[in-house]
């Protein structure tokens, strides 16, 4: 639907923070301009997001959500989207994803439709790929499942 917007947040800083608390340094980033709970969102997503999740229970496996942000490296605050990252590494960073409708006027009329970390990153003068990864998956290398019989 072309009414919709989509709003990414990339957290440079989690520790200590309740989600709806932000460091000076996160980024926000969306379709289309937005300004939500005294948060500018700036217009440099290239292309929606798509992402998908599997599971099939009879063979116990699960296919991971990854999806790729295709973002401009152009004007981000004043400066280039790189030359703004220049100090801080996106890899390890949480990302959310949040749809907006015509409705939307605060975070609490948002819909989050995905949160994850950030595994890979790379641009050239014009554009960033960042690959991200959900939550789930990052998590369940720490658990060790066992088959019951």
């Amino acid at each position: 639907n072309y009414n919709t917007n989509i709003r990414i947040i990339i957290r440079t800083i989690t520790s200590g923070l309740s989600e709806d608390d932000y460091h000076k340094n996160d980024i926000f980033i969306s379709k289309s301009s937005a300004r939500i709970n005294e948060n500018q969102y700036e217009p440099i997503l290239l292309s929606r997001p798509k992402f998908k999740q599997s599971i099939d229970i009879d063979s116990r496996n699960f296919k991971t959500s990854k999806l790729s942000l295709k973002v401009s490296n152009l004007d981000y605050h004043g400066k280039i989207f790189t030359d703004f990252l220049s100090y801080n590494s996106l890899i390890g960073k949480e990302v959310h994803i949040w749809m907006d409708t015509q409705s939307t006027i605060d975070a609490d009329t948002s819909f989050k439709i995905y949160s994850g970390y950030i595994t890979r990153f790379k641009h050239d003068k014009l554009e960033c790929d960042i690959e991200v990864e959900d939550f789930v998956t990052k998590n369940s290398y720490y658990y060790n499942y066992r088959y019951v019989k």
